[in-house]
């Protein structure tokens, strides 16, 4: 495996550190599907689990599209109380 693809596979408490957020709302996360995992080995207790970052780029894509979103339903919704 190349050093470059190695880099890029993030563990459950550095993503949570990336977020600033608790490793468990990460895992509620991976569970309800909105990030992929690579899962290293086979440990039962998820310690070889693994997010590319590629997956964490993507959550916030999705994240800051969702939020225009609504905001954009927000103000058509305020421009239509002024008319």
């Amino acid at each position: 495996m190349s050093q470059f693809f190695y880099n890029q596979l993030l563990t459950v408490a550095k993503v949570a550190e990336i977020f600033g957020v608790s490793e468990s709302t990460i895992r509620n996360l991976i569970r309800k599907g909105e990030l992929d995992t690579v899962r290293i080995g086979t440990n039962p207790k998820g310690k070889g689990v693994r997010v590319p970052r590629s997956s964490v780029d993507k959550f916030v894509g999705d994240q800051l599209s969702k939020t225009r979103q609504i905001r954009l339903i927000r103000k058509k919704e305020k421009d239509n109380e002024l008319d």
